[in-house]
């Protein structure tokens, strides 16, 4: 076993990185757009990922734990559809399970970073950008 410092310091950053990369639930809200009216009134989205410390997504977490990303779609606050995530041609995307409306198609994601007050677009497919902020961010066990 290697005991020089690089070693120790290489281990202590390993597992600083584990320690610090955590499951969270995002709850996401319409943006007041320009107009004075709302992207999307009265839609509001939960997201459960893994995140780095600096709010992105953790890829080999999620892989470790696909199951674990999910998402929730909820109409002023009832006529819930759940999904999961998944990364599909190289973006995140809400796949929508079980009985769903029929105008709810699988939807993209777009973000940098996941962290309360920035920006979120969705993307239903073949449909138009919608903008949500993130509101909450809570840490999972």
């Amino acid at each position: 076993m290697d005991e020089s410092p690089a070693a120790g310091r290489l281990q202590a950053v390993a597992e600083w990185v584990a320690g610090a990369m955590e499951w969270w639930k995002i709850r996401i809200e319409p943006v007041l757009l320009a107009n004075g009216k709302r992207s999307t009134a009265g839609i509001a989205y939960e997201l459960c990922l893994p995140l780095i410390p600096d709010g992105r997504i953790s890829l080999p977490m999620l892989r470790a734990n696909p199951t674990r990303a999910k998402v929730t779609r909820c109409r002023f606050n009832r006529d819930c559809v759940e999904g999961h995530i998944e990364l599909r041609d190289n973006q995140w995307t809400c796949v929508w399970e079980g009985p769903r409306p029929a105008y709810l198609e699988d939807t993209r994601i777009m973000a940098a970073r996941f962290v309360p007050g920035e920006l979120v677009a969705l993307r239903p497919h073949g449909s138009s950008l919608q903008f949500f902020r993130i509101s909450a961010q809570t840490a999972l066990a």
